[in-house]
């Protein structure tokens, strides 16, 4: 089951600007995690203004250099977290687990280092963040 923070995050979700690969890595997750956990797929985030990139990023020294734009900015990243019924979420090494399995299968860019998927907190909770890079680069690995 996919479940929301907010209503503004499940409004989100059902947007057509979230990239609709987004929508199928979460769709895919909401039954994976199911079946190998007993537990559901959590939305965190997915739009992120300019001044919520600013405000998470708030004390990150690199950041207040030289600002940067978020994947979140362009419909093309979403956070989320295995999380059971109970209110507990998935541990850390189940999420990382998730994490290798999506970056083993899913291809970010070829050009560049990033992965799709990062288990991490930049500020705003440890989450899962799924991410898509323009529609040319984005591919399935063989």
């Amino acid at each position: 089951m996919i479940k929301f923070k907010s209503e503004r995050i499940k409004s989100e979700f059902y947007d057509s600007r979230l990239d609709p690969r987004l929508k199928m890595y979460v769709y895919f997750l909401s039954g994976y995690i199911e079946d190998k956990y007993g537990a559901n797929v959590l939305l965190t985030d997915i739009l992120r203004t300019k001044k919520e990139q600013n405000e998470i990023y708030k004390n990150d020294k690199s950041y207040q250099k030289k600002p940067w734009d978020s994947v979140h900015q362009d419909w093309r990243g979403v956070d989320m977290v295995g999380e059971y019924d109970n209110g507990m979420n998935l541990t850390d090494e189940e999420h990382e687990e998730i994490e290798s399995m999506i970056n083993k299968a899913i291809q970010y860019n070829a050009a560049k280092s990033y992965n799709t998927a990062k288990y991490h907190n930049v500020g705003n909770g440890i989450h899962l963040h799924l991410q898509v890079f323009w529609e040319d680069e984005t591919r399935l690995l063989k």
